[in-house]
């Protein structure tokens, strides 16, 4: 679907970051793609789950022999406050937007009642993300890993193993950005993190040994930001 979108609803010459790891092995099987993927950025998620650390809620949702007693046992509004208070950093109170836009979502269409099915992502991870990883070790296609540290669920072991084993390695140029006031949802935890990352990264700036974003000093509650390692 994503190829389709690419090439023929808005035919694309060139793609300026990432989408997921299987479309870059589809971009790598083709013969003649019809753009140029000219950057990747990866940011936290289940990309090598032997090293994940899932919620009770999740490996019951997982289980078919536990999933419709999870699901009769939640509702939409505790499920948005569970996300809110442990997969955001600052963990949001029930009464954020953000919790009670996540309740809507969830709630719509009996959206709790679909996830079992829908958290099968992770066992198809499971089943491709040895391949997707080799074919993120053998792209040429520079690329930049953000993390947020206190994501629990997908742990910053995941993004070290993926840096030391996959993109370290290899020749294409990649960086790997630390950022210690995010959590799993690090769009929204450090927005103007982000984009001055990615200026950096489609800038060809990346620092050539580990630092800082800014010199401002940890802890002060202004910005302590992501430190990369990178190769260029």
């Amino acid at each position: 679907m994503v190829w389709d979108f690419v090439t023929t609803v808005v035919p694309l010459k060139e793609r300026g970051d990432s989408v997921a790891l299987n479309f870059l092995q589809i971009y790598q099987a083709s013969p003649n793609p019809p753009f140029r993927i000219t950057r990747q950025f990866l940011t936290n998620a289940n990309m090598f789950l032997p090293l994940a650390n899932l919620t009770e809620f999740q490996k019951a949702m997982l289980d078919p022999n536990t999933s419709a007693t999870a699901v009769k046992n939640m509702t939409a509004e505790r499920l948005a406050v569970g996300v809110g208070s442990n997969l955001y950093s600052p963990p949001l109170k029930p009464d954020d937007p953000e919790v009670r836009a996540l309740a809507f979502n969830f709630a719509w269409q009996d959206g709790i009642a679909a996830i079992p099915a829908t958290i099968q992502y992770l066992n198809e991870g499971l089943k491709f993300e040895v391949g997707f990883l080799e074919t993120l070790s053998r792209s040429s296609v520079p690329a930049t890993l953000m993390w947020g540290l206190h994501d629990t669920v997908f742990p910053v072991r995941v993004g070290n193993y993926v840096w030391e084993t996959v993109l370290k390695p290899r020749k294409a140029v990649a960086s790997y950005w630390l950022l210690p006031c995010a959590n799993h949802y690090l769009v929204h935890d450090r927005p103007q993190d982000i984009p001055q990352i990615m200026r950096l990264a489609l800038g060809n700036e990346l620092p050539s040994k580990p630092q800082n974003l800014t010199t401002d000093v940890w802890g002060s509650g202004a910005t302590e930001q992501g430190r990369p390692a990178s190769r260029n």
